[in-house]
């Protein structure tokens, strides 16, 4: 009862209380209260009518301080209340507390106001509202206010009944009566305080500026969580995001924002703390407005508990708006089904054939997936023009980037309504950036598209003067495949696979089938000679017309006579400075041998040659890109015009990415749009290996320069006078001096005339000879390099050290054995590109150099037995590769025409012509003259 009560009380009690009953939630047994440390022994828990005394905060504080002190029995609900204020009397005496002004007009109310800012007194703030059992509290009420608004009360009155310390210093405003009259009621302990309304708002503002860092319990933080629409999501439905707080050190106790801006709190005795809350939250919201749009919108309606958000907003807000709320001290929550990012889907076409060619029509049927999961295109495109950033398909939430959405979205209505041939279909393959992702399977006759091995081998032409191997006859119908869809081809093989009888195959397939029409052939200077000769030799049927050198035709005559032709081989040269000539023809096709001669996109010949026109385009090269990306860009908008784009385009969207960032994905886009286009085989492959003979000879036709010839005539007319005199061993001795002095001639212009001159740009084998063995180190592969004459092997070593960047050895019959030995070991240890310069002689037998797979026999020896044993260095027990021999021939010269005698007469070759070269000392002078004339000369020598 009260009056029981107040008796206890009186001794420590300090004025009158007010009597009033309140209605408590207690531990009963068999309907009676217990005490709160006995809820163990409760049945039950009931509402029970309890008569309290009510008094101000100090008295109230002052009461707990001393209840211990009296030797009362206390119940858990009054320790921590007495726990509490002895806390709120610790924050005074360390100074915990800060000032703080509710102005109301020109009333200033003064309130002290704990300061919580470290982690100890967080932590214990959370232990203290832990420990208040729901006996010590209204039903209705809420610990974690009621806690927190008794200690803001506690400390305003302790602070006001100790001796004050002097307060940290304010700065000085421009209105020296406000702060003076604040302090001294401070001082004096006084509630109020009076000044002028503008001085009022003015100190408020400095005060609450200096105090920013005080909090009245631990920092409240924002807490969203986001709540999708039920069932299947249409336009018409909104997501929402549902707003709560919590303080920084509980993150489980959640606070709903309904709570914090209910106005029935208002009377509550945490009233004031709600109000900070209230406060803070405002002023949180407004500051992360500006990153979550739709909370800027829900502010200016009032106090949001719920955000309404439109479903094109929400991959936006889960992107980029959930991160940046997190960064600035925000929680966001979104359900474990959502997708955090854009989901990557798959677009997939299905051709076949409605046509050829790149502007026919084609059949094809879109798919799409998500992942392993397939989507009904129709079903896709409703997403699309939802404009939805995430919709439901298929039961799921996914996430989409709106634009590749909406690109995607086109990309099939486009290609369903408009006709699409094959260079569309590449070029969707290609893709940007910022496009989709698109797939496609090929089927029945483009097939041969997707998997090479797909195209039907066809047989040999009846016409062809030879034997094709299987990889051969393969890459044959791959030519004729990619020519028939009207698509250009780079036959991209290893260096001795046989591109050139390849395109010669194909050349006579079109003559057998009854195409019409020149091909206008575009080759380096160094190998016109070598095609005329295969072309000769394989394909005896095909007219050729070389046009080349100061003799070539220039007028109209040029037209007449290339349509009379089935090939016309040209430089690359020519090709700008004849381009008006040339484009005159209408051509069959256009061929690029060597076609990284183009790889500079902006120099006057590779333009012309791209804008040479044809019915048909392929390039020859074993290296479609050497050092760029951009010389693969060249070479494709020769054979497809258009189909990697622009330059520019081509190097913002793949070159920058793939060569600067390893985009990988971008790498990938490309090699699946141009893939089709290459057919690109090595040597080391097992399609190829079992194909290939162990070793495999070839002859590498060169023609002179225009030097060359001059200085090669020159000897020629020099020497027969003087044979023509002479008798005997004189006339032996002449004979292979002129010999010896014309394969120097053939070798290079200073190796005959001994005057240490620079060598580039002179000799056409010297400049064969170099492209050859740069594919070979561009492999990584190693050659061995053979010349009878050893002051020009010497000469050979140091321009090819130059030339190729690689090591170049030199071995000759000078060399000391032990320094012989360490080149053999360290070449044959290397796993590098290297190159071998040997003396015939001197490393013609005893040697064992199968670090080689290459052999090039650079002037010929004419005995096959010599020549067999050096190319036995490389080839021999312990080589593991396949050997390639590549025997150089200047064209219309003496190693011609010796040459073509040594093929005419193997067994002579092989049996009596064993002695070497004396044989040929033994012939007439007018046969001599018929073996050294220089032939076709204006069509070898390279053109001044």
């Amino acid at each position: 009862p009260h009056a029981q009560l107040e008796s206890l009380l009186q001794a420590i009690h300090d004025g009158t209380p007010r009597r009033d009953t309140l209605d408590l939630s207690l531990p009963t047994l068999r309907d009676f209260p217990l005490s709160s440390e006995d809820r163990v022994k409760a049945d039950s828990v009931a509402m029970w009518k309890v008569p309290t005394l009510a008094c101000p905060p100090p008295q109230a504080v002052r009461l707990l301080l001393n209840l211990r002190a009296q030797g009362f029995r206390l119940g858990v609900d009054t320790l921590a209340w007495t726990a509490t204020a002895r806390w709120s009397l610790a924050l005074v005496a360390r100074q915990k507390l800060l000032p703080v002004i509710e102005a109301h007009g020109a009333v200033g109310d003064i309130q002290w106001t704990p300061v919580l800012d470290d982690a100890r007194d967080g932590a214990r703030l959370s232990q203290l509202i832990r420990a208040l059992p729901r006996s010590g509290i209204r039903s209705e009420s809420s610990r974690e206010f009621l806690i927190l608004e008794f200690v803001r009360q506690a400390v305003d009155a302790l602070a006001r009944h100790v001796t004050p310390r002097q307060p940290r210093k304010l700065p000085v405003p421009s209105w020296p009566q406000a702060p003076r009259a604040w302090v001294e009621s401070l001082r004096a302990g006084h509630h109020q305080f009076i000044v002028q309304s503008y001085a009022m708002q003015g100190l408020k503002r400095d005060l609450e500026r200096w105090t920013r860092r005080v909090r009245l319990g631990p920092e409240p933080r924002l807490h969203f969580t986001l709540i999708p629409p039920e069932g299947d999501a249409t336009e018409e439905q909104s997501w929402s995001v549902r707003v709560a707080v919590y303080p920084s050190d509980e993150p489980d106790r959640l606070i709903e924002a309904a709570r914090v801006w209910d106005e029935d709190l208002a009377d509550t005795p945490f009233a004031s703390y709600v109000r900070m809350l209230k406060s803070r939250m405002m002023a949180e919201m407004g500051k992360i407005s500006a990153l979550f749009p739709a909370l800027g919108r829900a502010l200016q309606d009032g106090f949001p508990s719920v955000i309404a958000l439109p479903a094109e907003e929400v991959g936006n807000f889960l992107q980029e708006t959930a991160p940046l709320l997190q960064e600035e001290g925000s929680r966001v929550v979104t359900p474990d089904e959502l997708p955090t990012r854009p989901s990557e889907f798959r677009l997939k076409i299905s051709v076949t054939e409605g046509g050829s060619g790149l502007g026919d029509v084609l059949n094809f049927n879109w798919e799409l997936a998500l992942g392993d999961e397939k989507i009904d295109p129709d079903t896709f495109l409703a997403a699309a023009e939802s404009r939805k950033s995430m919709v439901r398909l298929n039961r799921r939430w996914v996430m989409f980037d709106p634009g590749k959405l909406a690109r995607a979205a086109n990309l099939i209505k486009t290609h369903r309504s408009q006709p699409t041939g094959l260079g569309d279909v590449l070029r969707l393959t290609l893709g940007t950036e910022d496009d989709p992702e698109v797939e496609v399977d090929f089927h029945g006759s483009l097939a041969g598209l997707q998997e090479e091995q797909q195209i039907a081998v066809l047989p040999p032409p009846t016409s062809f003067k030879g034997t094709l191997r299987p990889y051969q006859l393969r890459g044959l119908a791959w030519l004729h495949f990619l020519r028939n869809c009207g698509l250009g081809a780079c036959l991209a093989d290893d260096m001795g696979l046989g591109k050139t009888i390849e395109l010669i195959a194909l050349l006579l397939r079109d003559q057998e089938a009854g195409r019409t029409g020149p091909v206008l052939l575009f080759c380096p200077t160094s190998v016109v000679g070598n095609w005329y000769r295969e072309l000769e030799r394989f394909a005896p049927s095909l007219r050729v017309l070389i046009h080349h050198g100061t003799m070539r035709l220039k007028d109209e005559s040029f037209r007449h006579a290339a349509e009379r032709h089935d090939v016309v081989i040209s430089t690359y040269g020519l090709a700008a400075r004849d381009e008006a000539l040339l484009s005159q023809v209408t051509w069959a096709g256009v061929v690029l041998d060597e076609a990284q001669n183009i790889k500079n996109a902006d120099t006057a010949q590779s333009r012309a040659v791209r804008r040479m026109p044809g019915q048909f385009r392929i390039a020859l090269t074993g290296t479609p890109v050497e050092n760029r990306l951009a010389e693969l860009w060249s070479i494709m908008d020769f054979l497809n015009p258009g189909l990697l784009g622009t330059a520019q385009s081509f190097t913002r969207c793949f070159v920058v990415p793939i060569e600067k960032g390893g985009d990988t994905s971008a790498l990938r886009r490309l090699r699946r749009s141009v893939r089709p286009l290459i057919l690109r085989r090595s040597k080391t492959d097992q399609s190829i290996i079992n194909d290939l003979p162990e070793k495999q000879e070839m002859k590498v036709y060169c023609p002179l320069t225009r030097e060359q010839a001059e200085i090669y005539q020159a000897i020629v007319d020099q020497m027969l006078a003087r044979i023509s005199q002479a008798e005997g061993f004189q006339r032996r001795g002449l004979i292979l001096t002129t010999m010896m002095r014309l394969k120097q001639v053939c070798n290079h212009p200073a190796h005959v005339l001994k005057d240490g001159s620079p060598l580039a740009g002179r000799s056409g084998k010297l400049a064969r000879l170099e492209d050859m063995l740069e594919e070979v180190v561009d492999v990584d592969e190693r050659a061995l390099v053979f010349t009878q004459f050893s002051e020009w092997g010497e000469r050979l070593q140091v321009n090819l050290k130059e030339r190729l960047g690689c090591e170049v050895f030199w071995l000759h019959g000078g060399t000391p054995r032990l320094a012989r030995d360490r080149m053999v070991e360290q070449f044959n240890s290397r796993t590098r590109a290297a190159v071998f310069v040997l003396s015939l002689k001197a490393g013609g037998t005893g040697l064992n150099l199968v670090g080689a797979n290459h052999v090039f026999h650079y002037d010929r020896w004419w005995n096959p037995a010599v020549e067999n044993q050096a190319t036995d260095r490389a080839f021999r027990i312990g080589q593991t590769r396949d050997v390639q021999v590549h025997k150089l021939v200047s064209i219309g010269t003496l190693e011609e025409s010796i040459d073509r005698l040594l093929e005419r007469k193997v067994e002579l070759a092989e049996g009596v012509l064993s002695e070497g070269e004396d044989w040929l000392t033994e012939l007439s002078t007018a046969e001599l003259r018929t073996l050294f004339a220089l032939r076709d000369s204006e069509e070898v020598m390279e053109d001044a």
